[in-house]
């Protein structure tokens, strides 16, 4: 995904007209060397299947002793790709406010008031309900 870190923002987003466009039978949506996930999807659409399916072959090939199967792999992406829309989420929300922010200066405004967002509260909150989410056991 190209990141330079966990704090950076995410850029190589495919398009909705992208992700609409995709059907399984062209093949891969990206290569382990320009792996492409549509955040703005939901991990079972056809896109991120795809994607799931490079990153999954990617990492057993990487880590052929890993001691993991091809399903626990998956099932380990998965979670993880949940986390990075949470991320991807929260970085459009600071964005939006950040251009709100912008607008509201730019009309002669001073005081910005609720629309001040700090990213790094925000990325706090995700974080901790990412926390929170993974030490929900399972329902019984």
């Amino acid at each position: 995904m190209g990141r330079e870190n966990a704090k950076s923002l995410f850029t190589d987003v495919p398009t909705k007209e992208e992700s609409a466009a995709y059907k399984p039978t062209q093949g891969p949506v990206c290569t382990p060397e320009a792996f492409r996930v549509d955040l703005n999807d939901v991990p079972s659409s056809a896109w991120n299947k795809s994607a799931s399916r490079v990153f999954t072959d990617s990492f057993r090939d990487t880590y052929p002793n890993c001691g993991r199967t091809s399903k626990q792999i998956f099932t380990a992406w998965t979670v993880h790709f949940n986390y990075l829309r949470q991320v991807y989420v929260t970085q459009q929300q600071v964005a939006c406010a950040e251009q709100a922010r912008i607008g509201w200066i730019a009309a002669g405004h001073t005081a910005v008031g609720d629309i001040e967002v700090d990213v790094e509260e925000q990325q706090r909150r995700t974080r901790r309900q990412q926390e929170r989410k993974s030490q929900v056991g399972p329902k019984i």
